[in-house]
């Protein structure tokens, strides 16, 4: 059958529904698309949830998107926290490995033993507490993310 515009009209499976906001084809109980089958317009939210059988689609759409969006926020990929937290890290290994490279290089002389050792308390302290900083810069993040509100699902 065709229309005045040369648009087709699809066979409506089932009992008659709602009509396409697109084209106004109608849609039947037993459609099984996201889509207008007449025109190829994605149907909205509103129209998907009045069939029955795809009532159970959006509901797994759903919830895998739930699912993508907890693990999004329980993961912070490039943050301020984890950051700090390796340079702390980072900072204390090459601290130590500076005095032994101090201590072993100079012959072990006093004079640059008591320095090196110095150096690396300092560097042990810095690193730690940037370490520990970096440790509740991250928390926050988390609780930051955890405390947003969840993106609403897009159409699909």
């Amino acid at each position: 059958m065709r229309l005045e515009q040369g648009t087709f009209v699809a066979k409506v499976r089932g009992n008659p529904l709602v009509n396409c906001p697109h084209c106004q084809q109608a849609i039947g109980d037993e459609h099984h698309r996201i889509w207008c089958t007449a025109c190829g317009n994605n149907l909205p939210r509103e129209v998907l949830e009045q069939i029955p059988g795809l009532r159970a689609e959006l509901q797994r759409l759903d919830q895998e998107a739930a699912a993508r969006a907890a693990a999004a926020a329980s993961e912070v990929p490039d943050s301020e926290g984890r950051n700090a937290k390796f340079l702390g890290r980072a900072l204390g290994w090459v601290t130590v490995v500076g005095a032994v490279v101090c201590v072993v290089g100079s012959g072990f002389d006093p004079f640059w033993m008591l320095l090196a050792l110095g150096g690396t308390l300092n560097g042990l302290f810095f690193g730690y507490l940037l370490s520990k900083v970096g440790s509740i810069l991250l928390h926050l993040e988390r609780q930051q993310a955890a405390a947003a509100p969840a993106a609403p699902a897009g159409e699909g």
